[in-house]
């Protein structure tokens, strides 16, 4: 009997080892699974907020470079009327010049008194007063021979071969010899000059006031506008 009762105590001792081990099992699964479904979550959460930085990148992105497009467009359209702008005022300006050019060559065969004559400044006041007298009133001056002498009429005092030389330079540098837009009356009061300006088809004399009138009415005839 005594035996039959140790074995019980044995027995039930197994069975009670068997069902502690069975409960750490079960514990130690619900464990794994809750920490994996944990790890799951975790995993989930961390792709899901990658995606979301992604994709927030790309529309930043996105729209820089709609931005710059939208940038690059205002500028094309701004300098496309810009230059249209610039392009209808240079030939608005060209038409206004050649229709100005076109009533001034009508005006000076009318009238050829209208016709602009340059007259060296302080050198020929007198003369200066009479053209003014019989309404020579398109009158300037000029300082030297440049740019100033390069069309209308031009009157020039010489006296001396030296001063003809002088024009006779200007003319051959600035390539103004035979030109019709420009005409040269040279005023030598009286003096006789060796120069080869008199084979120039657009260079003339006058020796006196008489004859520098009558120059200046033939030249302004002569002269072509521009």
């Amino acid at each position: 009997m005594r035996l039959l009762f140790i074995f019980f105590l044995a027995l039930t001792n197994v069975v009670g080892f068997s069902q502690t081990d069975s409960l750490k099992t079960d514990l130690l699964k619900h464990e794994i699974r809750d920490e994996r479904q944990n790890e799951l979550k975790s995993f989930k959460s961390e792709l899901r907020d990658d995606v979301q930085a992604k994709l927030q990148h790309f529309s930043n992105v996105e729209n820089q470079i709609h931005h710059t497009i939208h940038l690059y467009a205002i500028i094309g359209g701004v300098l496309l009327s810009l230059i249209t702008f610039i392009g209808y005022q240079a030939l608005k300006k060209m038409v206004q010049s050649g229709l100005n050019k076109e009533i001034n060559k009508a005006f000076y065969k009318i009238n050829p008194i209208n016709t602009p004559i340059k007259l060296p400044r302080s050198k020929m006041d007198k003369q200066a007063n009479l053209l003014k007298q019989l309404e020579f009133t398109n009158i300037t001056y000029y300082s030297e021979l440049g740019n100033d002498c390069t069309q209308d009429v031009v009157v020039y005092m010489a006296t001396s071969d030296d001063e003809a030389k002088e024009l006779e330079d200007f003319l051959t540098e600035w390539n103004l010899r035979d030109r019709y837009d420009v005409a040269y009356v040279v005023f030598t009061k009286g003096e006789h000059l060796n120069t080869a300006l008199r084979t120039y088809d657009n260079v003339t004399f006058a020796n006196n006031h008489l004859s520098l009138v009558q120059a200046i009415f033939v030249a302004s005839r002569g002269v072509i506008p521009y």
